[in-house]
């Protein structure tokens, strides 16, 4: 499964697509969820607030302001009514306290493509999660253009006839962590959620009415990008070093029919099973049963703007009952806990240090120091065995993994590299 945000051309041209429209005169497959305390109908996002460094948590409040936009998703144009927030009390990069909540549910056996003129056949149908985006608002002030050190100019978004500099996303107030409480659709059956920041604790409930909703905790993260543009055609892993470099938060809630989460499915005693990183690009988790291991790929950039290391960070909230039928622990006694970066290189195992907690009923496990380009992270729990548990650890539950491959494109004097499942050149070019 391809990220949403995987590259910052990605964002860019997302940002291009936001223009006026219309209001919504009907609701499309895919659109934009809005307050509770606008309709106060399911979904709906119920608050937005932040926590400080002493643990004061502070609630949001709209600032009373919308615009009417446009998104690019999957290749296709979906209308959406953006509402501001105000977080009294601090200061974003952007300069004020405003912010912005993106949140909207792209349904199973919906077409996910991602490469132009794509196929629709060879479209992903295996996707069903909710989608929230975290970030400072851009509506009174524009984050700084992108400067190329190794170019004589800045303006290479845009066209070639019509050039113009590329602006990122503002980069959010990493010191805080920042809660968002929101009601999922009806019928929407959660269960695992991929973050892209440093840490989270998920919680669900259902109200008297039956609703279903999560509230999450989390923090964002250090996470570094490349542009790759027509005038500039780079895949991240070509650079030499990330060209922006910011604070992020971005989730994904899998729903028990995704695909995602097919790999823990028959361990599936609770819900609430979160994984974070901070990389470009990442595979689906899964479990290598030969190893008795949790496994998540993930892969970046090997250096940020500063030309300082990238370095990882990883982190997992997983129910007792899951950790105890995929490993065989009793969680309740002494177990050891072992998170390392295998590189396939030939090189050892890079170990991280770790931290974990047992809260809720939920095993919280940290990691972090790891450094970047393309290592993949495995999780693994032992026990001696006078203390595990008579359940037999899972070994029947098959890794889903899907190999990217990379083409290069070319099209007169341009090259383009393009990478994806199935990969394919966009119109013009010709693969070579």
């Amino acid at each position: 499964m391809r990220s949403l945000k995987a590259t910052l051309v990605s964002f860019s041209l997302l940002m291009l697509a936001i223009i006026p429209i219309n209001a919504v005169k009907a609701q499309e497959a895919i659109y934009g969820w809005v307050p509770c305390s606008v309709l106060n109908v399911a979904p709906c996002i119920k608050s937005l607030a932040y926590v400080d460094e002493k643990g004061v948590r502070v609630e949001g409040k709209l600032s009373g302001r919308t615009r009417e936009m446009t998104r690019n998703i999957a290749l296709k144009n979906y209308k959406f009514t953006d509402y501001e927030w105000s977080l009294p009390g601090i200061k974003q990069p952007n300069g004020t306290d405003r912010m912005l909540l993106t949140a909207y549910h792209f349904p199973k056996n919906f077409p996910y493509c991602w490469l132009p003129d794509q196929d629709v056949k060879t479209c992903d149908y295996g996707v069903d999660q909710l989608i929230f985006d975290v970030t400072p608002s851009w509506w009174d002030s524009q984050p700084p253009p992108t400067r190329f050190e190794n170019s004589d100019r800045d303006n290479l978004c845009g066209t070639k006839e019509n050039p113009v500099v590329c602006i990122g996303p503002w980069s959010m107030n990493g010191d805080l962590s920042y809660e968002i409480v929101a009601k999922m659709p009806k019928g929407f059956d959660a269960r695992m959620l991929i973050g892209e920041g440093a840490s989270g604790e998920l919680e669900f409930s259902t109200d008297i009415s039956g609703d279903r909703s999560f509230k999450l905790l989390a923090k964002p993260a250090m996470k570094s990008f490349v542009w790759n543009l027509a005038q500039r055609p780079i895949f991240y892993k070509d650079a030499e070093k990330a060209d922006l470099t910011l604070f992020d938060l971005d989730f994904f809630i899998q729903s028990s029919s995704a695909s995602e989460s097919q790999w823990f499915s028959k361990c599936d005693k609770g819900e609430g099973l979160s994984v974070w990183h901070n990389s470009s690009e990442r595979s689906a988790p899964y479990w290598i049963s030969s190893e008795q291991s949790l496994a998540l790929n993930v892969s970046s950039l090997h250096k940020r703007m500063d030309g300082s290391l990238n370095v990882g960070v990883f982190q997992v909230q997983m129910p007792v009952t899951v950790a105890q039928c995929m490993w065989g622990v009793d969680l309740s006694k002494a177990a050891t806990a072992t998170i390392s970066a295998v590189y396939g290189n030939g090189a050892a195992p890079e170990i991280i240090t770790t931290s974990s907690k047992i809260e809720k009923g939920f095993y919280h496990l940290s990691a972090n120091g790891f450094h970047y380009s393309s290592p993949t992270i495995k999780v693994k729990l032992t026990q001696t065995a006078d203390t595990q548990v008579k359940e037999k650890p899972a070994e029947t539950i098959q890794p889903i993994v899907k190999k990217k491959i990379t083409i290069v494109c070319v099209k007169g004097k341009q090259t383009r590299k393009i990478t994806s499942f199935q990969p394919k050149c966009p119109t013009g070019f010709k693969k070579a």
